[in-house]
C-alpha cells in the first residue's frame, strides 16, 4: 500500500475479542490491494484482544489501547488516529457482506460525496424475521432526509467529522443519531447505496446502548442539546421520545414508558404511533404478545 489512503474503518472493542473474529476475517480479506487501513481502539479490555490482532497485516491493522473511557471517545481517538479521507465507523458486534468495502470505495472514487449511505439487515432474535432498512426512507415514510445513521451504514469525509467535533462522550446511547444532527448541514454531494450491506446480528444484544439507564439518560441528554432542532420539529422530538418508550416496554418498565408517550403526546399530539403504543401498554397481553415478537 502506498501513497494516500482512502478510506479508515475505525472498530471500538471491549472485551470481544472473539466476537469480532468474523468481522475482521471478512474486512481484513476485502481491504487487500486497497488504500484502506482498519484502526482498532481497545477500551480497555481485559480478554486477549491485542493477541488477536496481531495476526492481521500491521500495516493494515492498526491497534491503539486506552482505559475504558467509552465507546465515543474510543471512536474519537480512532478519527484521530485515522489517516484515511474517508471514515467509517463500525461496532465490533456486526458483521458485512462481501461487497462492503467495494461498494463504498467505488461511491467515494467515483463521486467524491460528503457521505455515502447504505441498508442494513438486522438479524432479529428468537426466529422472528429479519428486517431490512431502507437508506432512502431510514425511518419510515413519513421521515425527514436519506440516509441511515447506524455505526457501518455511512462512510462519511473525515473533515466532516472533525469539523463539527466528532461523538459526544456524554452520550451512552443515540451517539450516531446526536452526530447526525450535527453533521447534516454539512452534507452537500450525499450518495445512497441501496443494499443492505451492513449485518446487525440483535441475537447478540448486550450492547451498552440497551442499559436503560443510559438509554433514558441520553435520550433526555440529546433532546436538551438540540432543543431548538427538536422544539421546531415535534414529529422528530416524539418518534425518538416514542423509541426510548419501547425500549423501557421491551425491558419491562411500563411505568416509566408511559411517561415518555405522554412527552411524546405532549410533543407532537397528533403522533398515532405513540397513541397506539399507549393503547397497547395498558393492555398486558397485547403488550407482551406485541414487543416480545416483534421486536418493534
Amino acid at each position: 500500500m502506498s501513497g494516500a489512503l482512502t478510506l479508515s474503518i475505525i472498530i471500538p472493542v471491549y472485551n470481544r475479542a472473539d466476537m469480532m473474529a468474523s468481522l475482521m476475517d471478512h474486512l481484513s480479506k476485502q481491504i487487500a490491494g486497497t488504500a484502506t487501513e482498519i484502526i482498532i481502539v481497545d477500551d480497555g479490555s481485559s480478554d486477549n484482544l491485542q493477541d488477536a490482532v496481531r495476526r492481521f497485516d500491521k500495516a493494515k491493522v492498526k491497534y491503539f489501547y486506552q482505559e475504558n473511557s467509552g465507546v465515543c471517545n474510543a471512536r474519537n481517538l480512532g478519527l484521530e488516529m485515522a489517516q484515511g479521507k474517508y471514515i467509517i465507523f463500525l461496532d465490533s458486534d456486526d458483521n458485512v457482506e462481501g461487497n462492503y468495502i467495494k461498494r463504498f470505495l467505488s461511491e467515494v472514487n467515483e463521486h467524491v460525496p460528503d457521505i455515502v449511505f447504505c441498508g442494513a439487515k438486522i438479524i432479529k432474535p428468537k426466529k422472528q424475521n429479519d428486517v431490512l432498512l431502507d437508506p432512502e426512507v431510514p425511518y419510515g415514510r413519513n421521515s425527514k432526509g436519506k440516509g441511515l445513521f447506524l455505526a457501518g451504514t455511512f462512510c462519511v469525509k473525515k473533515s466532516v467529522v472533525t469539523k463539527t467535533g466528532g461523538y459526544d462522550p456524554k452520550i451512552k446511547y443515540g451517539e450516531n443519531s446526536e452526530l447526525a444532527l450535527r453533521i447534516r448541514p454539512e452534507l452537500k454531494n450525499v450518495r445512497i447505496i441501496k443494499e443492505p450491506l451492513l449485518i446487525v446480528n440483535q441475537e447478540k444484544d448486550e450492547r451498552t446502548s440497551l442499559n436503560l439507564h443510559n438509554h433514558v439518560l441520553s435520550l433526555l441528554y440529546i433532546i436538551k442539546k438540540h432543543r431548538n432542532f427538536y422544539n421546531k420539529n415535534k414529529e422528530n422530538k416524539a418518534a425518538f421520545l416514542r423509541s426510548g418508550a419501547v425500549t423501557l416496554i421491551k425491558n419491562n418498565k411500563p411505568l416509566l414508558a408511559k411517561k415518555l408517550l405522554g412527552s411524546s403526546l405532549k410533543a407532537y399530539p397528533f403522533d398515532f404511533h405513540s397513541w397506539l403504543r399507549l393503547f397497547v401498554l395498558k393492555v398486558p397481553f397485547l403488550r407482551r404478545r406485541i414487543w416480545s415478537l416483534n421486536g418493534h
